[in-house]
């Protein structure tokens, strides 16, 4: 498997964090079997203005956690 993250960011105008990887699944020869981009997205908190770094940063990782989610529902069984 090779695996890149394509996006990661808070998107503070949408509301919302959003994260992305582009993965490649190969077999044993390296030969492409599948490809896949799995993402994620978690909503900031609505407080009025700009999200402290913290919540965002918090809503970035539960964005992550869902991309390796959908990762993990996409491989082979």
């Amino acid at each position: 498997m090779e695996a890149e993250l394509t996006e990661l960011a808070a998107f503070v105008d949408d509301g919302e964090a959003r994260a992305a990887l582009s993965v490649v699944l190969l077999d044993g020869h390296w030969r492409v079997l599948r490809q896949v981009v799995p993402t994620g997205r978690a909503p900031l908190p609505d407080r009025g203005g700009t999200p402290p770094a913290e919540a965002r940063a918090a809503a970035m990782n539960a964005a992550l956690g869902q991309a390796f989610t959908a990762l993990e529902a996409a491989l082979p069984r």
